[in-house]
């Protein structure tokens, strides 16, 4: 009888190790031509496949390389987490930059309902060419940023090679005093009940938001949202210049949370993984880039089965 060759026996497949490879081959040759700063000069797509699933990466002039890289893995696993407890309803998503909680959000729920917000014209023109790239459903991005009024504001640019860099900011030139600005531009605001008319057709399920230190005044006008829906809420947090202003900012930010019937939480990570979440009386100094993450869950949710 004829045995079965060794890896008839295990049942190899080389078809992964060869993507892998591939993979690595490419990111090794785009790290080269960025080193070489001849990225900027191209215009290309890179197909990366991960769990199965197959997503087109634009690269224009060199935006996008932040979608190759995957940084901020950790992600992934606090947003399996958080659907846990709410995994049905549309993912909201507060300053979409290029996609990259997007992705991370078709790579582990490619059915999840997706409504996202940025008001970045660079990263607009980014986002279009990566949703004509890949079929994401009836994902959606509204070209405009969260505020509790409607009106027109300045988007101040620290990277003069990078105008899609999750640097720009709404806060003005004062948010970041000891570096240079390197453009600017007006862009439009409204509150999120008025952006949302006639695009949130269903519940909310998660809410992020990442929006380079104007998270206060979005966390404002989600609140009523918030209220209502009790969804959780992932945020980036960044310190204030001032270590005056910083404090004051965390305690109207701790006294808004509760307000609302919400606590929050540090994430906690171990380099790119995540452990968990803790939850905080007082944000503190928030020095520590590493300690910027905040999930904001309602008090309701059973302290015994924590994310």
């Amino acid at each position: 009888m004829n045995q079965p060759k060794a890896h008839e026996k295990k049942g190899w497949n080389l078809k992964p190790l060869l993507w892998r490879m591939r993979a690595g081959i490419k990111l090794r040759a785009l790290l080269i031509l960025k080193s070489l700063g001849m990225l900027s000069w191209l215009n290309l797509h890179v197909p990366i496949a991960q769990d199965g699933k197959l997503i087109r990466i634009p690269l224009l002039a060199g935006a996008g390389m932040q979608n190759i890289l995957m940084t901020e893995r950790w992600m992934t696993n606090l947003m399996r987490a958080l659907f846990h407890h709410r995994p049905d309803g549309v993912f909201i998503d507060v300053g979409v930059n290029v996609g990259q909680t997007l992705i991370k959000l078709k790579r582990l729920r490619p059915a999840q309902p997706y409504l996202g917000f940025e008001p970045n014209p660079s990263c607009l023109h980014y986002l279009s060419e990566l949703f004509r790239l890949n079929d994401f459903g009836d994902a959606r991005v509204l070209p405009v940023g969260l505020d509790g009024t409607v009106g027109l504001k300045e988007l101040v640019y620290y990277d003069a090679e990078d105008a899609v860099s999750s640097s720009a900011t709404l806060r003005g030139e004062l948010f970041r005093p000891h570096s240079k600005v390197t453009g600017r531009r007006i862009v439009p605001l409204m509150p999120f009940d008025v952006a949302t008319e006639g695009f949130l057709e269903a519940p909310i399920s998660i809410i992020k938001i990442d929006v380079e230190g104007a998270e206060e005044y979005v966390l404002e006008t989600l609140s009523s949202t918030l209220e209502r829906t009790r969804a959780p809420v992932m945020v980036e947090i960044l310190p204030e210049p001032v270590a005056t202003a910083n404090e004051a900012k965390n305690q109207r930010l701790s006294a808004l949370a509760e307000r609302i019937g919400y606590r929050i939480h540090r994430v906690m990570k171990r380099e790119e993984d995540y452990v968990g979440l803790t939850p905080v009386d007082d944000i503190g100094p928030n020095q520590d880039v590493d300690g910027w993450d905040y999930v904001l869950l309602p008090v309701e949710l059973d302290p015994g089965q924590p994310p």
